[in-house]
């Protein structure tokens, strides 16, 4: 390796470092400022993450949701975005949850908590679309 690829791979590595150290001490610091309920909320999340780390390394690369696909499915399926949302159960702001999705206004967590996300993401599974390989 030069010297100049070796200078550059270390350069990086050290931005890297200094950035996670710039975020933990961010959350250190809003940590002081939040009540009961939000240190409970970013201490449960902060344990998801270690937990995460410690049980894969976070070896899974995050994929983003591709949602001109889910739309193509649905389309493809000859189904509107009220038909998929009555077919699922989805309830009276299915349709909308569907469009948000496939508008890219939201995009369902991963893994999915709402029922409606999960719903969805189960049915682009079983129609060839699994985009978080759950």
């Amino acid at each position: 390796m030069s010297d100049t690829v070796y200078e550059k791979k270390e350069t990086k590595e050290a931005e890297q470092r200094e950035l996670m150290e710039s975020r933990i001490d961010l959350i250190k610091a809003s940590y002081e400022s939040l009540d009961d309920t939000q240190r409970e909320f970013l201490l449960e999340e902060l344990g998801g993450l270690v937990t995460r780390i410690q049980q894969d390394g976070l070896g899974r690369i995050p994929v983003p949701f591709d949602k001109d696909r889910a739309r193509q499915l649905r389309e493809d399926a000859d189904l509107t975005q009220g038909d998929l949302a009555s077919q699922l159960n989805l309830g009276f702001s299915g349709s909308s949850t569907i469009s948000r999705i496939e508008t890219g206004r939201t995009t369902p967590g991963n893994p999915p908590k709402v029922n409606s996300q999960i719903r969805y993401l189960d049915w682009l599974k079983a129609n060839g679309y699994n985009p978080y390989r759950l």
